[in-house]
């Protein structure tokens, strides 16, 4: 016997997030369908489609009905004979269309607002919309071309996937659109205290500290920079740290750049950029040297970069002890000849000095570093104990630190009894002289020598310094003696006296053991002139060990 299987109840709409529209419907009890089968017509088509569906799946979708259409469902059981059932049918509006336009802001900490346009025209057939967040769904009627909801109370920092849909009439649902974004805050709050904290020719050096708000959202920084008058531009993610840094190279020199911070947030999205702006340096300096040393102080000279001094703007000098932590440092204006003096030193210390170019900015990274020692304390006690016509004999005391001394002599003419003030102790930059002598190099226990060969009657000026670690000279002390006049042989036809003007470079020079010097302004007879050489600063000096 054949029988007729029993048809379908409660034929009605049904909806996905995945699919736009369907229906479902109820089994009958005890039927002895084998299949449903599913028939479709929409309005203003005369073509009735249909479609197979098996006995275990009560329901079906349609993916590319057009939106905002009447469509006839009939579905019926069908046996495994073919017998069907009574149909059972329904008319729907299909579902509009999706929104359009969907963006985000943020409102306030949890809380994030949605706005859109309404669906395209002919898939606007809206009855209201429904905002889903991850627990939650809210209906927003549908009023105005523009329209928005803010969604309130989520957890910060926190991804978020918020979709909406818009309904039909009938509750049929368009496909939705999402919103990816992070709640509570579109980016955790800006950097804070930015600066360049060194530059140099080819690089910045940046520092700031973390978001004073928001911050329990941050990931990680972004870094962006580009040259201020050009397009191109490059961005780095620097990670965390506890004192954020980042170093940005291989860019040009003496150039203004500018520099974009911002922290990212889950998302790595920001609207919070903080901006510097700052050039790069000049080049290194060159020939950097200490050119005279004091018992406190230091007489430092340097050339200007060989490249970049286009931007040059001046020069720092940063000195410190080099077993120390204090440090200082000056500014030193341009000059064809750049030199700067360091006052105020302990004896016998051992400073680092560091020169750099400075440009626009006055921030450098181009730092070229000496060491060197300062003398010790000046010889105390200098006296002469002895003079005879040709000869002097002078002594001192030792300071602390002292390894050997040095002891330098020259004749000037016809000018009296020279003051300290006008020898210009120490510094004998402006004293006039036209020299014979020598240099001495002593063992510290020596603390007299005699100077001999000299010519009666002259004036003579006799300076003593004390030579310290790696030979750094002591500020000097001097003396001035008359000898009594007798006679001299002169083997050279003399010559009046000279006057050269003693520069700062009175740092006297280690010549080696037992080695005498003549200037070529002397007009003296030579004293061992097998030993002798060209002084070159107007002074003839004498060394032994």
């Amino acid at each position: 016997m054949t029988f007729v299987p029993n048809g379908v109840k409660n034929l009605s709409i049904t909806e996905s997030e995945l699919e736009p529209f369907g229906v479902k419907w109820d089994k009958s009890n005890g039927s002895c369908a084998s299949h449903f089968l599913v028939c479709w017509k929409q309005f203003g088509n005369p073509e009735n489609v249909c479609e197979i569906e098996p006995s275990y799946r009560p329901f079906f979708y349609k993916e590319d009905l057009n939106a905002c259409t009447n469509v006839t469902f009939t579905v019926s059981a069908v046996s495994l004979d073919g017998l069907s059932s009574v149909n059972e049918s329904t008319t729907i509006t299909t579902a509009p269309g999706p929104v359009q336009n969907l963006t985000s802001w943020v409102v306030e900490s949890g809380s994030i607002g949605l706005k859109w346009d309404p669906p395209l025209p002919g898939e606007d057939c809206v009855s209201h919309y429904i905002v889903y967040s991850k627990n939650n769904e809210y209906l927003v009627n549908a009023t105005g071309d523009k329209l928005e909801y803010i969604v309130s109370n989520l957890t910060l920092c926190q991804h978020q996937v918020l979709s909406i849909r818009s309904a039909g009439s009938q509750g049929t649902l368009s496909k939705p659109a999402h919103k990816y974004t992070t709640s509570g805050a579109w980016a955790p709050g800006e950097v804070t205290e930015p600066k360049v904290a060194q530059t140099g020719s080819h690089s910045l050096h940046l520092e700031w500290k973390r978001p004073l708000e928001l911050f329990d959202c941050l990931v990680m920084y972004s870094v962006c920079w580009k040259e201020t008058n050009g397009t191109d531009s490059a961005c780095a993610e620097q990670k965390l740290e506890q004192y954020p840094k980042h170093n940005l190279y291989g860019l040009k020199s003496c150039t203004e750049y500018t520099v974009t911070l911002a922290t990212l947030g889950v998302g790595k999205l920001h609207d919070n950029d903080t901006t510097l702006t700052q050039f790069t340096a000049p080049g290194e300096v060159t020939e950097p040297k200490v050119a005279q040393t004091g018992s406190h102080s230091l007489h430092l000279e340097w050339k200007r970069p060989l490249e970049l001094f286009d931007c040059l703007v001046m020069y720092s000098v940063c000195w410190k002890e080099t077993n120390g932590t204090d440090s200082a440092c000056a500014e030193q204006k341009l000059e064809q000849y750049p030199k700067h003096n360091l006052y105020g030193l302990k004896s016998c210390t051992e400073y680092t000095v560091t020169l750099a170019t400075l440009g626009v900015g006055k921030l450098h990274d181009n730092d070229t570093t000496l060491t060197q020692f300062t003398g010790p304390e000046p010889v105390t006690a200098l006296k002469v104990d002895n003079v005879d016509t040709s000869s002097v004999t002078v002594s001192w005391e030792s300071p602390t630190c002292a390894q050997q001394f040095s002891v330098c002599w020259g004749a000037w003419q016809d000018k009296g009894t020279l003051s300290d003030s006008e020898l210009g102790i120490p510094d004998l930059r402006s004293t006039v002289l036209s020299v014979l002598g020598s240099l001495a190099r002593q063992g510290v226990t020596n603390t007299s020598y005699t100077v001999s060969g000299l010519e009666p009657g002259n004036n003579y000026t006799i300076i003593v310094a004390a030579l310290g670690v790696n030979e750094a000279q002591s500020d000097l002390n001097i003396v001035t003696v008359q000898l009594p006049p007798g006679r001299v042989e002169t083997i050279l036809e003399k010559n009046p006296f000279s006057t050269p003007d003693l520069d700062s470079n009175l740092n006297l020079p280690v010549i080696g053991s037992l080695v005498y010097c003549e200037s070529s302004t002397l007009d003296h007879a030579p004293i061992h002139a097998d030993y002798r050489a060209n002084a070159g600063n107007g002074f003839l000096c004498f060394m032994s060990l």
